[in-house]
């Protein structure tokens, strides 16, 4: 379960991720345990349908992951910014108002 952030997309993209780790997790175990897609599936079709949409799932999984990695790096470039410009001006600067808080 996440935290919200606030933030209504990166709130959904959380969510998201949540939904697809699950997924992801219940895969992981249900192969450790010897599961597979041509064991559960009835027939190839199903089979094959099952695979695509675990991978999907992973790489929706993927881009959620790499667009907050992202976020977090825009956001610690705009920190850096922000507090060169105040120690050039000669301005005090409290690095706890730039520590990153915990989005999840």
């Amino acid at each position: 379960e996440y935290k919200k952030t606030g933030n209504s997309t990166l709130d959904n993209m959380l969510r998201q991720i949540d939904v697809l780790k699950l997924c992801s997790d219940e895969h992981a175990a249900n192969v450790n345990n010897g599961w597979s897609p041509s064991l559960m599936a009835r027939t190839k079709k199903e089979e094959k349908t099952m695979n695509k949409m675990y991978h999907k799932y992973q790489h929706e999984m993927d881009k959620l992951e790499r667009r907050i990695e992202s976020a977090r790096e825009e956001e610690a470039k705009k920190n850096v910014r922000e507090i060169s410009e105040k120690l050039d001006k000669g301005e005090e600067v409290d690095l706890n108002d730039y520590a990153e808080k915990p989005i999840a």
